[in-house]
């Protein structure tokens, strides 16, 4: 699946954390006819969430955006671990062909199972498609055009501090109003 490059992704982090014992957890929830996505819909991983938020803010506040926002975030997911990405273990949990743009790690996580086998979720529909409505620590992407980006191609990635974005600098989308819930900005 090809997300168009000009769409907002807001991922959150399991309850289960970055353990293996998520994998078991959810063997055990779809084994049993559950639906590990309803299961975990109101447990987010906060502790994760902070971590890379605390990370995010240090490295970013009073800074303006550089261009470097995908390698930023990258850099705090190595710092923290995120969900089922260990500690420094970005590169070999996203191959190398979604390295380039920040809008292939929304497309690469929306792929198939690659989400969920990184213990993670997309949640931008539970947030009304709205960045500004994502918890604290989630990662949010949107696309090329979204009000606030300026790279005509890549997107924007950043962690979310509502009514912050954190990826180097700080990052703004000119407020919540820009977001309407059919709005095609949000990738994840």
């Amino acid at each position: 699946m090809t997300m168009k490059p000009s769409t907002l992704f807001v991922l959150a982090l399991y309850s289960l954390g970055g353990s293996e014992a998520w994998r078991s957890d959810y063997a055990a929830i779809e084994h049993a006819g559950g639906n590990l996505t309803s299961h975990l819909t109101s447990s987010y991983c906060t502790s994760d969430m902070d971590a890379i938020n605390a990370v995010a803010k240090s490295n970013s506040k009073g800074k303006s955006p550089d261009g470097y926002c995908y390698s930023h975030v990258a850099d705090y997911i190595d710092a923290t671990g995120y969900g089922g990405i260990n500690k420094n273990g970005f590169d070999a949990a996203i191959p190398s062909q979604y390295w380039t743009y920040a809008y292939q790690f929304a497309e690469y996580l929306n792929t198939g199972n690659n989400a969920a086998n990184l213990c993670l979720k997309n949640i931008q529909t539970s947030v009304a498609n709205n960045p500004y409505n994502a918890p604290v620590g989630a990662i949010v992407v949107v696309r090329a055009g979204t009000p606030g980006t300026a790279n005509p191609v890549a997107g924007d990635i950043a962690i979310a501090d509502p009514d912050n974005f954190w990826n180097g600098g700080e990052m703004g989308y000119g407020g919540s109003s820009n977001f309407p819930s059919n709005n095609d900005y949000v990738l994840g």
